[in-house]
């Protein structure tokens, strides 16, 4: 079992006063990581329609290349 922290400015926020450390350290990283994934998840959509963009623009350039070459 853990103890709680006993740190005086803690003492004077209600809500925080009967933490643990581990549960403090957790209280500060969790809207940081949470950010984080949202970041990452917007990164990922924003990469992915460009790669969708290349990739069309390769195909038209393809067909369009393959069409000349019949005619």
């Amino acid at each position: 079992m853990t103890t709680p922290i006993s740190l005086p400015i803690l003492a004077s926020l209600p809500l925080l006063e009967g933490l643990t450390w581990p549960e403090l350290i957790a209280l500060i990283c969790f809207p940081i990581s949470a950010l984080k994934n949202i970041v990452n998840v917007v990164q990922l959509w924003k990469a992915s329609k460009i790669l969708v963009g290349v990739d069309l623009a390769e195909r038209a350039k393809a067909r369009g290349g393959m069409k000349g070459a019949k005619a």
